[in-house]
């Protein structure tokens, strides 16, 4: 319900909320049932702190397509189905639904699902082995050194039985229990062919240098883009204020990296504006006009900081004259133009290189649909 008194919608809203706090744990307020609960969680460590959280939202899981044989295509999905739950616990999200069927291998479960106007249920029996699989091993890191799985000989196409003692059922989870470690040893059991071998692994940075993937064999509808369309429209002071609350919160990000897992590598240039711009464009006008209000004024603060290379250098240039009485040499001022245009230049081309491992995600989010929420009447004032 609220992180330190702000409400929440979003997992967003949890990582805005946090970022804001100042100490070393956060309150936390959820609603259990009719019962409200207060919560004072770590901020700063993984072990059950406020990272450890999983917010679900509540997607209609409508089975698109599936393929077999593979993890689930075999259980009896057909296109247009809508997963409603498991054994009668209810399936909120695709990654809930996963933990829900491969919990406690070996057991009978009941998946209801909807068809058309019919409710039926489903068999499925829970396999041993959740096909958690190795797809890529980095074998140098960051700083050119081996990653631990390059260290512990783990391969492409490793399919990973458990984890630390814990039986593995999904890539998430999996990630969970590497994170629980806290940069400690422990075992990984895997199935290599039809061989099952023991490593022993140290993560660093709570990362073993692998990617990794389940093909579960189905494909779910994607849900729609949801968005309020505003009965009071915010003051342009108003709108503004907001913009300048959203470059706070990620400048605090960028500060806090490594607390937060925001980095230059999160950071847009031209195709992840314009491609934000055109999702906004093919959702609604008004969309497109708020972006594009929160870009101009990330723009000219952006036009103001003190690199010579910008307004903000000359500014700069400008009082360091004044208070020095006599101007700057221009052939200082010309080699610091050139050195920071060039870095200016090498990091426009990193974040272009980032933005364009992301066109397929951009490409997917345009394509999806778009369902306007109205407020209720008075929520604007």
């Amino acid at each position: 319900m609220n992180v330190n008194d702000e409400p929440i919608e979003t997992w967003q809203d949890v990582v805005y909320a946090v970022l804001d706090s100042e100490g070393e744990t956060v309150a936390v307020q959820v609603q259990r049932g009719e019962e409200q609960r207060q919560f004072d969680l770590p901020a700063g460590t993984w072990s059950g702190g406020i990272r450890r959280i999983r917010l679900d939202n509540q997607d209609l899981l409508e089975v698109m397509s599936f393929e077999t044989p593979s993890l689930l295509g075999d259980v009896g999905f057909k296109p247009g189905d809508v997963v409603q739950g498991v054994n009668g616990q209810k399936a909120y999200s695709q990654y809930q639904l996963l933990d829900l069927l491969m919990a406690d291998a070996g057991q009978m479960k009941t998946v209801l699902v909807t068809r058309g106007d019919q409710k039926v249920e489903l068999p499925f029996e829970t396999p041993d082995v959740a096909e958690v699989t190795v797809e890529q091993v980095v074998t140098e890191d960051e700083d050119g050194l081996s990653t631990p799985a390059s260290k512990a000989d783990v391969q492409a196409g490793d399919v990973i039985k458990s984890a630390a003692g814990v039986r593995v059922t999904s890539t998430r989870q999996l990630v969970d229990i590497i994170e629980a470690q806290d940069n400690k040893e422990f075992q990984l059991d895997l199935l290599r062919g039809d061989k099952g071998i023991q490593v022993s692994i140290t993560p660093k940075d709570n990362r073993l240098g692998v990617a990794l993937k389940q093909d579960i064999g189905l494909v779910f509808k994607p849900e729609p883009i949801r968005y309020s369309k505003e009965l009071a429209h915010p003051s342009p002071a108003a709108q503004i204020g907001d913009v300048l609350d959203k470059i706070a919160i990620t400048f605090k990000a960028l500060g806090r990296g490594k607390d937060s897992g925001v980095g230059a590598k999160d950071l847009s240039g031209p195709v992840g504006i314009f491609g934000m711009l055109a999702i906004q464009v093919n959702h609604d006008l008004r969309l497109a006009l708020s972006f594009l209000v929160l870009l101009n004024i990330n723009l000219a603060i952006l036009n103001l900081l003190p690199v010579p290379v910008l307004d903000g250098g000359h500014i700069l240039i400008s009082i360091i004259e004044w208070i020095r009485k006599e101007p700057v040499s221009v052939k200082i001022q010309e080699w610091a133009t050139t050195a920071f245009a060039a870095l200016l230049l090498c990091f426009f081309v990193y974040v272009t290189f980032a933005d364009v491992k992301r066109v397929p995600l951009l490409h997917d989010i345009f394509n999806r649909d778009t369902e306007k929420v109205e407020q209720p009447a008075g929520a604007g004032e």
